[in-house]
């Protein structure tokens, strides 16, 4: 069966929440931002992971890697990807 590439593209809505996770941001946080509920933003999450079949934050940020849903100037697009990887961003900000 496998995932179509249509599957694996995301709105802009979808790229500023992983952007703004990306950047240490707590649901909470994405919330404000992004001017919606916390609940929704756990919503979002849960279906982005869904869209690329993963079952944890940490599994989503590193297949957001893989497809280029995250740079480091903060657009999509971007296949360099970030400076650092996804793992070491989540352990140096849980460090703090």
């Amino acid at each position: 069966m496998g995932n179509s590439d249509k599957s694996h593209r995301i709105n802009e809505h979808e790229a500023r929440l992983l952007q703004l996770l990306y950047a240490g941001y707590e649901d909470a946080r994405v919330a404000r931002a992004l001017g919606l509920s916390h609940r929704t933003v756990q919503r979002h999450v849960k279906r982005l992971m869904l869209k690329v079949g993963v079952n944890s934050r940490l599994a989503l940020g590193a297949r957001a890697q893989e497809l280029g849903w995250l740079s480091r100037s903060g657009e999509r697009g971007d296949t360099q990807g970030p400076e650092t990887s996804w793992e070491q961003h989540v352990r140096d900000r849980d460090a703090a």
